[in-house]
This record gives structure tokens, C-alpha cells and sequence, in this order.
């Protein structure tokens, strides 16, 4: 409720934006989330949102100053939003035991998922890398990945690393992704205060044998989107939403879940990442056509 700064607003226009609520809430304080839920079929608001401020005074201040007040035409309804529930892990107390606390570990880790992280701009799995191998050589993966083989396997996998890195930058400029973007982003330039899309999400830690449709599927249950890329070797993926509201759920659902047993590593790019040129031609090892609504 309103001691989370957490509000209910209703009797909103249809043609209402997130932008346009952001700029209204954002007057009174800092606005953590916004959800602004939109009609499957017409792509426009269903006509109320979420809204919850850092400072849940804040939160009492735009209640008492807008509710009842007039917006583009209608009269605002604004009141407590529910408090959120309790995972069912913290209900159950100590019961739960290593269940429980992986539980807890999982949801600490989606809580933290939007903080900006020092990756690599290209995380590389070591099956991804044995994979590049295999198909550079003409052999199977196991032979490149085996310890007990002739030569090390740390100088194999770093072999393997500088062949798919130098195929994934070829990629990233034919597809128009700005890989100075991604170096700028991942060494920490511009303090942390690196301006960030609201509709395109990076990810990574993408199993090998992942495909983009499958990808694309895995996102489009969330809301319409626009492009889905995947570079060779599956070592980053970008999914671009149409919406803001329905990238900002897709980050939170989907952040260190689990794809084919692997958990995805999900982060906001930078804006100016991804260049007009990446609507277009198909790319060898990668896609960069629009994904299906």
C-alpha cells in the first residue's frame, strides 16, 4: 500500500503513454516502476497503471494533489495500491530449508537484475566456444572440450574465444550493433551514468544450442516485438520491445530464468546501440529480420 509509496490509478484515456504518466508521477518524486497494462488486440492503455515512488511520502503527495484532478480530458482516480505479496519461500519461514534458500538466492538475484553489471560485452559459454571450435576444425565438440587430450584446454578455449570474438564483430557491424557501445557500456565509462534504451534488452549467457526463433518465442509472450538479433555463437542476443511497459515485464520475468537449463543474463543497452541498418537482410550465424507479433 501506500507505506511501499505504491499507487492505483484508474480512469485513465486510452490513448494514455508511459512517458506522458512518468512525466505526471515524476513531479512529485522519484518514480521506482510504472506499469501501464495495454489491451492485447488494440495496443493501446486499458485505462489505469501502477505507480510506486522510491519515498512513500512522495507517494502521499501525488495522491492527495491528483486524485480527482484532470488529464487529458478525464478525471483521475488515485488511490493505495495493494501491498505486494510475499513470496511463498518468506511465507514459509525456515520450513523450506535448501529449497527455500535457493529460492530466496533466485529473487535477490532478478531483484538485482537492473543494476548495471562489468560483463564482458560479449559473454562467451564454454559450450559456445567448443562448439566454434568444432565447426572451425571439423570435429567434434567433445575433442576440443577433452582434458585428457594432447595440449591444453585453458589455450584451446582462448583459441576458440579469439576465432568466435572476431566472427561476432564481423556480424555485429554487418547487422548495425554498435560494438563501441558495448565496450563503453561494459568498461564502466561515463561513471555508471551510461543512458540506457527502455525497449531494447541485451542478452546473454545464451546456451549454444539455442536458436532465435526460440528465442523470439520466449520474449514475444510478453508483449510485441520488434527486432530479435543473435549473434554467432550464441554470445549475445538483443530483443526489442514496442512498448516500454511490456519490455520493463519481460525484464522481470524473464531475468535469470532459465533457458534449457542455462540462466539468462539480462541488461538494458545503452541507447545508440543498435543502428537502423540491423532491419534488414538475414546475416550468416546470426538474424536480424523483425520478429513475429
Amino acid at each position: 500500500g501506500l507505506d511501499e509509496g505504491r499507487l492505483f490509478v484508474r480512469n485513465l484515456p486510452y490513448s494514455s503513454s508511459e512517458p506522458e504518466l512518468q512525466e505526471l508521477f515524476g513531479a512529485f518524486g522519484r518514480v521506482d516502476e510504472l506499469l501501464l497494462p495495454l489491451d492485447a488486440e488494440t495496443r493501446r492503455a486499458k485505462g489505469f497503471a501502477h505507480v510506486t515512488f522510491s519515498i512513500c511520502e512522495h507517494a502521499v503527495r501525488a495522491m492527495s494533489e491528483l486524485d480527482g484532478s484532470t488529464f487529458q480530458g478525464r478525471i483521475l482516480h488515485v488511490m493505495p495500491g495493494r501491498a505486494r505479496a510475499r513470496p511463498a519461500a518468506e511465507a514459509g519461514g525456515a520450513a523450506g530449508g535448501t529449497s527455500s534458500f535457493k529460492r530466496k538466492r533466485e529473487e535477490a538475484q532478478k531483484a538485482q537484475a537492473g543494476s548495471s553489471h562489468n560483463w564482458n560485452p560479449l559473454f562467451m559459454r564454454a559450450d559456445a566456444v567448443g562448439e566454434a571450435m568444432a565447426e572451425r576444425y571439423g570435429v567434434d565438440k567433445r575433442q576440443v572440450l577433452d582434458t585428457e587430450g594432447g595440449g591444453s584446454l585453458a589455450v584451446r578455449l582462448a583459441q576458440g574465444e579469439t576465432h568466435l570474438l572476431s566472427r561476432a564483430r564481423e556480424w555485429l557491424a554487418s547487422s548495425g550493433v554498435s560494438l563501441e557501445a558495448l565496450q563503453r557500456l561494459a568498461a564502466g565509462e561515463g561513471g555508471g551514468a551510461v543512458e540506457r534504451s527502455q525497449t531494447l534488452l541485451l542478452v546473454k549467457n545464451i546456451d549454444a544450442s539455442v536458436s532465435r526463433e526460440e528465442l523470439s518465442s520466449l520474449f514475444a509472450k510478453h508483449g510485441q516485438l520488434g527486432h530479435v538479433l543473435l549473434a554467432p555463437g550464441n554470445t549475445l542476443g538483443l530483443v526489442e520491445f514496442v512498448e516500454v511497459g511490456e519490455a520493463k515485464r519481460a525484464f522481470r520475468a524473464l531475468a535469470y530464468s532459465k533457458l534449457r537449463g542455462v540462466p539468462l543474463f539480462l541488461e538494458w543497452a545503452p541507447t545508440g546501440v543498435l543502428q537502423p541498418a540491423s532491419a534488414g537482410a538475414e546475416q550468416t550465424g546470426g538474424a536480424a529480420a523483425p520478429a513475429a507479433a
